[in-house]
């Protein structure tokens, strides 16, 4: 925001977006702040741009210029130069291992489900944590993963105050699911318990490491997948 906000003070620029490109010193004045800038302040200012798309003074006063092709040329800028990053739904976020990138995908669409709301904004929190910049916090990303997950067997069972493990201990889930499997969801639920700072959503960062966060989002999203799909309902 502070980046946004110092751009902002440029001459010529106002809040409304109704930018004078070719005004004097509007368009020295943002270059500056660009090439000044923090790599983290620098993807700030892409989804600033990207987000000045959807604004309607925009779409009449430039109707050539489209978001999609903005951000398709910003990913390929951003591929080239190996910087770990991509858009995606009008955000940047970080690459992770492809085949966590494609579960994590996957489960995006599962969880566009009416009834799978409340996992579906815990899954996204728990991404945008991760994504947080410059640095990922981490533990509220484990937190809110394995959350989503506990959310969405609550739905099924139609029990919103059991636990994860206690809900895996009765039916459907005791009969139906088989127990090496129910293994794997409970020890996720103690991972997050156990992992430093995870079970209570603590902001300190640097107590659980990018990758263990990543893996515990993959294998979650890979949960909600197959609950979705044994127990519930699957786009």
């Amino acid at each position: 925001m502070a980046i946004q906000n110092t751009i902002f003070e440029a001459p010529q620029i106002k809040r409304d977006f109704e930018f004078e490109f070719f005004s004097s010193g509007a368009l020295s004045r943002v270059q500056l702040v660009i090439q000044s800038c923090q790599w983290y302040g620098f993807l700030d200012i892409c989804e600033l741009l990207a987000s000045l798309f959807d604004n309607p003074n925009w779409k009449e006063r430039y109707p050539r210029l489209n978001r999609s092709v903005f951000e398709s040329e910003v990913n390929e800028t951003f591929a080239d130069s190996a910087l770990g990053y991509e858009f995606k739904n009008g955000r940047i976020e970080k690459l992770g291992a492809p085949q966590i990138d494609k579960v994590v995908n996957e489960v995006r669409q599962v969880l566009q489900s009416p009834e799978y709301l409340g996992p579906n904004d815990q899954f996204e929190k728990a991404l945008h944590f991760l994504n947080q910049r410059p640095n990922p916090d981490t533990a509220n990303c484990v937190k809110d993963a394995v959350g989503a997950v506990e959310g969405l067997a609550r739905i099924i069972t139609g029990n919103n105050k059991l636990t994860l493990n206690k809900i895996l201990d009765s039916e459907p889930f005791r009969s139906e699911v088989h127990g090496a499997l129910r293994e794997i969801m409970q020890k996720l639920y103690a991972y997050r318990g156990d992992a430093e700072g995870a079970g209570h959503g603590q902001t300190s960062t640097g107590q659980i490491s990018v990758e263990e966060a990543e893996l515990a989002l993959g294998v979650s999203a890979a949960c909600m997948i197959f609950l979705a799909k044994r127990f519930g309902k699957e786009l």
